[in-house]
């Protein structure tokens, strides 16, 4: 377009050129002749409004072509922006609009129409709704980032408190395991003990005696001893079984417990987050739906435009004719010149003779 435009305009610049030079000859020519001053005055006049006319009416066509153009482009610009994030948008809401790279794709897109809608020009209604449903998009994705955030850290809180009775569960264990090793180390020390008892009950009655070197009385203390500690054997393991029975139900309990807590914070925050999809699923499908509205309006200004640049351009044509043939009555009228030239010439030598004659007869009278 700008190298047709360029074309035409070297092309009429030319022309305008050589009728300038025309009329410059001619006006020179007219200026050398007193006789011819009142059509040398008019014929001034008639080109510099025909100049000035030719310039105007061009300047103004031109203008308006440029402006036509310049507004039909913006409109496509609009048109092919309008339906990338239309498509966006629509691949967006059949995703389902997930709650990590489906919100920070949404939230670019909408920062994107934020952006571009900030850019067009102010006074448009349809452009200032579309200006706020952007932001109220915007406030609702960054509400929803805060919520995952929240939620995100809820389950590290979680996972904590996890890993703190996995913790305790070692230690409990280690616990246990150091009871047992004392336990059976009473074991094989009861073991020891009725060994001992045993041998000195059925053997020799001077042989053990003499062997371990223990009377009676002390066997029965011996013995009285072992029961003791055998009941004591019994009791710490029924409280080692308690205890783990205990800590078993304790731990169950703490774990159940976080788990019914961590499972109602999801819920609680996965039924907000699905409500608030459906909604904003509800408000894109509205946006998309105003979008498509937009641009049947933007096709229409677009076909005005158009129309108007016909127009125009039908306006520009009709001036560039007139002007053709302003030039060529010009070429006419110089072609016209010389034969007025011609007939003054000789009207002025017929003028001259007739003078010559006069003055003879008069002469010629006054001699009579």
């Amino acid at each position: 377009c700008s190298q047709e435009k360029a074309q035409k305009t070297d092309i009429e610049e030319n022309a305008f050129e050589t009728l300038e030079r025309d009329f410059q000859e001619v006006l020179h020519k007219l200026m050398g002749d007193k006789s011819l001053e009142k059509f040398w005055v008019e014929y001034e006049k008639l080109h510099k409004a025909l100049k000035q006319k030719k310039t105007h009416e061009i300047e103004k066509a031109w203008k308006m072509v440029d402006a036509a153009h310049e507004k039909e482009q913006r409109a496509k610009e609009t048109i092919h922006a309008l339906k990338q994030e239309i498509a966006n948008l629509t691949k967006l809401v059949e995703q389902g609009a997930g709650l990590s790279m489906g919100q920070e794709h949404r939230r670019s897109t909408v920062q994107f129409v934020c952006l571009f809608l900030s850019a067009a020009p102010a006074g448009h209604p349809e452009l200032e709704s579309k200006k706020k449903q952007a932001e109220t998009d915007k406030k609702a994705i960054e509400e929803l980032v805060r919520e995952r955030d929240i939620l995100n850290k809820n389950m590290m809180k979680a996972a904590g408190a996890t890993q703190k009775q996995l913790n305790l569960v070692k230690l409990h264990e280690q616990t246990k395991k150091n009871l047992d090793q004392d336990i059976q180390n009473y074991k094989e020390e009861a073991q020891k003990q009725r060994k001992i008892i045993y041998q000195l009950e059925n053997g020799a009655e001077s042989g053990p005696l003499f062997c371990f070197g223990f009377c009676p009385d002390e066997i029965t203390e011996m013995k009285r001893k072992l029961k003791i500690m055998n009941h004591q054997i019994d009791q710490m393991k029924e409280e080692i079984s308690w205890k783990e029975a205990l800590k078993v139900h304790m731990e169950h309990q703490c774990v159940e417990k976080e788990k019914e807590a961590l499972k109602a914070t999801c819920i609680f925050f996965l039924y907000a987050e699905l409500q608030k999809m459906k909604q904003q699923a509800q408000e894109t499908k509205q946006f998309i739906d105003n979008q498509e509205v937009e641009e049947r309006k933007l096709l229409k200004i677009i076909a005005d435009a158009d129309t108007e640049r016909l127009r125009q351009k039908k306006g520009l044509d009709q001036v560039i004719s007139e002007w053709d043939i302003l030039g060529t009555k010009l070429v006419r009228r110089n072609d016209e010149l010389p034969l007025l030239y011609e007939r003054i010439k000789i009207q002025q030598s017929m003028l001259n003779k007739g003078e010559i004659e006069y003055n003879q007869r008069v002469e010629d009278f006054h001699l009579l």
